[in-house]
């Protein structure tokens, strides 16, 4: 329905092409959500785990899951997996935000509500933690489990090891930090951690560059903005045909 499209990388600009829309009318500046990594001040790891009342001396992990519309009746499950892959890792103080309102989001819930309040020391849940400190998580964390976009789209910026489970992000495009778990098992996903912590695929993620653009979106879309005029030549759409 839109008119004027802002799409997040290249590939996903000639998508959007190949569905009819005029090539003038479709740009790629990169995710306008890594903006503000590089435009906020985030909050050092003390900083951080003080006002999270967190443990200062422990590497932090983030788990983030959220259900799979299509996968029915399978939350629960998956959930229980996860955490029973986590509990491998007593090193690691496991920082949970939880799922989004679908379908199936309330097993989620409980599963770790429940995980919590039987092992207070191993990790702490969170309904929200807000822009500012989410990103100075993902910049402090040593790695990141479960299905959110924002493995894939925030992460890569801060080279932050993202152990990515299931097909909710299937089709998208994925920076070299991502280690994918097709099948959401225990085994496979403890052994994805295991990769994501050691030292070598650390390394190899020094100076890797975000597939979804460097942080300054924003600018370059409200400057094509301001030049565009909303008259009846744009508003009346005409579908592209692209030459073979």
């Amino acid at each position: 329905m839109s008119h004027i499209h802002f799409a997040a990388i290249e590939e996903y600009r000639n998508r959007i092409i190949q569905m009819g829309e005029l090539p003038e009318n479709v740009f790629c500046f990169g995710a306008p959500g890594l903006d503000n990594i590089h435009r906020l001040k985030l909050l050092d790891i003390k900083k951080l785990t003080d006002e999270l009342e967190i443990p200062g001396n422990a590497k932090i992990g983030i788990v983030t899951f959220h259900p799979v519309t299509l996968e029915k009746n399978l939350a629960e499950c998956h959930i229980a997996e996860i955490i029973e892959a986590i509990k491998n890792f007593t090193e690691i103080y496991w920082v949970f935000t939880l799922p989004n309102a679908d379908t199936e989001g309330r097993s989620i819930t409980e599963k770790i509500n429940n995980f919590v309040s039987e092992f207070p020391e191993k990790g702490r849940v969170f309904i929200s933690l807000g822009q500012l400190r989410y990103l100075s998580l993902l910049k402090n964390a040593v790695l990141m489990v479960g299905n959110s976009s924002s493995g894939l789209v925030e992460a890569p910026s801060v080279e932050l090891p993202v152990v990515n489970i299931g097909d909710r992000q299937r089709g998208r495009v994925r920076g070299k930090n991502v280690i994918d778990v097709p099948e959401c098992k225990k085994e496979p996903i403890i052994n994805s951690i295991y990769k994501a912590l050691s030292p070598d695929f650390r390394n190899s993620l020094k100076g890797m560059k975000n597939p979804y653009g460097e942080g300054n979106a924003s600018e370059k879309i409200v400057k094509i903005l301001k030049t565009i005029s909303l008259g009846e030549g744009l508003t009346k759409k005409t579908f592209y045909e692209i030459q073979q």
